[in-house]
């Protein structure tokens, strides 16, 4: 029989391939691995430090499959081999937004290095946006490509996932290259401090503002409702009195979002590229509707697809499938992007914005070239 602390290793290495960290408790964990609460204590201290030794566990191995000896850089969606790393590292970031620093800092540390020992011609920031693309585009197609798999279907075709990721990435590895026309990111709009309200704003309004912005950083299962009364400046009571039940107010900000991240994508222009980073708390509800297989949503990606392709048939005339899938990539990868910004940042050491108009030159480049 195997040891207690190996079986709680291995059970808390499968909840989280299926649920966020706040969704677990240490009796749960227990329970589905069969051995008595105390254990977990005895063996890790706490449910924490046992949720830490199995994502290191889990990138111990994705590790030593994805630099094999002698390999400079990641084997080229080596992530879709090992998809229970990849959704765990989604699920703490969607719990918080550096849950997965250390993990995703090991693996872009490493990656940097290697790439600047394969290609030493390439600049420093070049080599940079090209780490952080290609951890984001691997991490796109693990973690939605039920999404992927629905745009080419509904187009009537089939497009090779992995196949494609691989000769982009190992595309990526060549170097970019210069753009002819470089888009730059959207530039974000002026907001609110976070935690402000208007004083014209009604109760509603207000708890739907704070929702948002504990949204960007936090997932819902972890907010009270006190906590969410007192971000909005508002009586506990009204969060009852409007919505219900608090649950309710995040479904509204969640709406309020969709219907922010739709007007980006208006029938007379294109989006601004990055848009998704003006709302991430909505990106981790796409995080979160990806990662419940099986789920579906209207407030997901394809009513941003659907006005993507629109443009692009009055412009261009017909999009074929394979364009149809570099389309949903590109947004897949901007969103994952946005998820680990934070994550990328500590990582590189730099701030993540600085990479932006290169990567946009190339997201740009990989739809035109489909």
């Amino acid at each position: 029989m195997a040891d207690a602390g190996e079986k709680l290793l291995e059970v808390t290495q499968q909840l989280l391939a299926l649920h966020p960290p706040s969704a677990l408790s240490g009796r749960r964990i227990a329970d589905v691995a069969d051995v008595n609460y105390g254990r977990v204590h005895r063996h890790f201290g706490s449910k924490s430090a046992l949720i830490d030794r199995a994502v290191q566990r889990l990138g111990e191995r994705f590790t030593d499959d994805a630099f094999p000896p002698g390999a400079l850089v990641p084997t080229p969606g080596v992530l879709s081999r090992h998809p229970s790393f990849a959704r765990a590292v989604a699920h703490l970031t969607v719990d918080d937004s550096l849950g997965a620093a250390a993990p995703l800092r090991l693996l872009i540390e490493r990656y940097r290095d290697g790439l600047a020992a394969m290609r030493p011609d390439l600049p420093a920031d070049e080599r940079d946006v090209i780490v952080a693309l290609s951890v984001s585009m691997q991490w796109a197609v693990v973690v939605y490509r039920r999404h992927l798999d629905r745009v080419a279907s509904l187009a009537g075709g089939s497009v090779d996932v992995d196949r494609d990721l691989v000769l982009l990435v190992e595309q990526m590895h060549g170097g970019f290259g210069s753009f002819s026309e470089t888009p730059r990111p959207r530039q974000r709009r002026a907001e609110r401090p976070a935690g402000s309200v208007g004083r014209a704003d009604s109760v509603e309004r207000k708890l739907v503002n704070a929702a948002a912005e504990l949204l960007a950083t936090r997932a819902p299962s972890s907010v009270t409702g006190r906590e969410l009364a007192r971000r909005a400046s508002v009586n506990y009571g009204r969060i009852h009195s409007a919505f219900g039940t608090t649950a309710n107010v995040f479904e509204a900000a969640i709406d309020m979002q969709a219907a922010e991240m739709l007007s980006d994508f208006g029938a007379d222009r294109l989006p601004g590229f990055f848009s998704m980073k003006e709302r991430p708390g909505f990106v981790r509800f796409l995080t979160r509707i990806a990662l419940a297989d099986g789920h579906s949503s209207e407030r997901e990606f394809y009513p941003f697809l659907s006005r993507l392709f629109a443009q692009h048939e009055t412009r261009q005339g017909q999009i074929g499938v394979q364009t149809r899938h570099r389309y949903a990539l590109s947004i897949m990868t901007q969103a994952s992007w946005a998820l680990f910004e934070e994550c990328f940042g500590h990582a590189l050491g730099r701030p993540v914005d600085e990479l932006e108009p290169q990567a946009a030159g190339y997201l740009t480049a990989l739809v035109r070239n489909a």
